[in-house]
């Protein structure tokens, strides 16, 4: 059976997704939009006739064409210098997390797609190597041998027979199971829509593991019913991107027949969030204070009516001493200028007062430094000051060893910069 290929568009996040003319229709601009639909927002808006890529990565497929949407990777829309960078990025993320090395971020022909589909293969094959989930089924078989529960009923109707045989039925541990079946599933899925003849060699080799399995279409009336037990924590994730795919197919409200649709999508902020833990862990363990993630401050507000708390407070970061907040952190994955945009100034000043602290700092990606510098702001008329710590994303998401330790020492540099004043011991 010979392979379709659809088209492939790339795009910048944020940007304009411009469609080959044939396909630059109303009808393939909805079923993009509603693919794109997820838990993490809308990935595609549509503006005057055209379609935008907004604040979401990844991929978005439909029956029609398929599109990879790219970080800015700096100055230029760079697509190749992007898809490596999301290449990166991906190491962070629990569903796509993978061994990353130096030296393996070189793609070859592989667009951004194939990448994130051969990612998912290599991590479902790392796990059907250690071996295919088993499960207790119930199960019925005539046999010679008693084993199991007799079924009384179905002996007493039986007609004579020379052969003794009996009805019984038993739980075996097997490997077929609705686990298994979603892993062929999505094994089959991501094959139809790679372009790679690599990636989907690599995912025939996870199916002849899978050869017992019986095919299943990835739907969602099976699909969400699906559960891992305490013992199969590892396929969690995999469950995971299962519903994410069934998410944006089924029936349309409106058009007639099923749109055939799925996306991979992930927040920039939420990567850059969760890899900017990692590394201020690292780059602090040598200071005496300790970095906590999205730790409740207590709320702005206080209904009057009803005297409840309203609108919680919760920064990206802490970075506390015996207990007490000394510095309040938070992180933007936007393009930082000469100033703060009011917003973001506005909001760390409501934590800092909230919190009774003096120093703010905001992380910011920003590709023209090496590794990170430090800007500094005075609050007008108070003693309070706010960072802006331009980090470079390429330093960040690295795996080579001296380009992440140039960058934590660089980072503790900074908070002792930062914390001068405060009572900080190194070890």
């Amino acid at each position: 059976m010979r392979h379709k290929i659809r088209p492939l568009v790339t795009v910048i996040e944020n940007g304009e997704i411009k469609l080959p003319l044939p396909l630059n229709t109303h009808l393939v601009r909805s079923r993009l939009i509603r693919a794109g639909i997820s838990g993490l927002g809308d990935a595609v808006r549509e503006f005057r006739g055209r379609i935008y890529a907004r604040g979401l990565v990844g991929i978005i497929a439909t029956q029609d064409v398929q599109v990879q949407i790219l970080p800015k990777a700096g100055i230029a829309d760079d697509a190749i210098a992007s898809g490596l960078l999301l290449h990166r990025m991906l190491a962070f993320d629990h569903r796509v997390k993978s061994d990353i090395r130096a030296g393996s971020d070189n793609l070859g022909s592989k667009t951004t797609f194939d990448a994130i589909i051969e990612i998912i293969a290599r991590r479902v094959m790392s796990g059907l190597n250690i071996g295919v989930p088993r499960r207790y089924y119930p199960s019925s078989e005539e046999m010679q041998t008693i084993r199991g529960r007799l079924d009384l009923q179905h002996l007493a109707r039986r007609a004579f027979s020379a052969e003794v045989k009996v009805l019984v039925h038993y739980v075996p541990l097997q490997e077929r199971n609705s686990l298994s079946e979603l892993i062929k599933a999505v094994l089959l899925f991501l094959k139809a829509q790679a372009r790679s003849p690599t990636t989907r060699r690599l995912i025939e080799s996870c199916l002849t593991l899978l050869h017992q399995i019986p095919d299943r279409r990835l739907d969602r009336s099976w699909v969400a019913q699906v559960k891992t037990t305490p013992f199969e924590h590892q396929w969690e994730w995999l469950v995971d991107m299962a519903n994410t795919f069934v998410e944006s197919k089924g029936p349309s409200p409106v058009m007639a027949g099923e749109i055939d649709g799925f996306s991979i999508l992930f927040s920039l902020h939420n990567l850059f969030e969760r890899a900017l833990k990692d590394r201020l862990t690292e780059a602090t363990s040598s200071l005496d204070f300790t970095v906590r993630k999205n730790r409740s401050i207590g709320h702005l507000l206080v209904n009057q009516a009803d005297l409840l708390p309203a609108t919680r407070l919760e920064p990206d970061f802490t970075f506390e001493t015996g207990g007490k907040i000394i510095l309040i952190g938070d992180a933007k994955w936007k393009v930082s200028d000469k100033h703060f945009q009011r917003e973001d100034a506005f909001q760390m000043i409501s934590y800092m007062a909230h919190a009774s602290v003096n120093s703010g700092a905001i992380f910011h990606p920003d590709r023209a430094v090496e590794t990170c510098e430090l800007d500094t702001f005075k609050v007008s008329d108070s003693t309070k000051y706010i960072y802006r710590i331009r980090i470079s994303p390429d330093s960040l998401f690295s795996k080579d060893g001296m380009t992440v330790s140039k960058l934590l020492e660089q980072l503790k540099m900074a908070f002792q910069t930062i914390l001068a004043p405060s009572t900080i011991v190194t070890s």
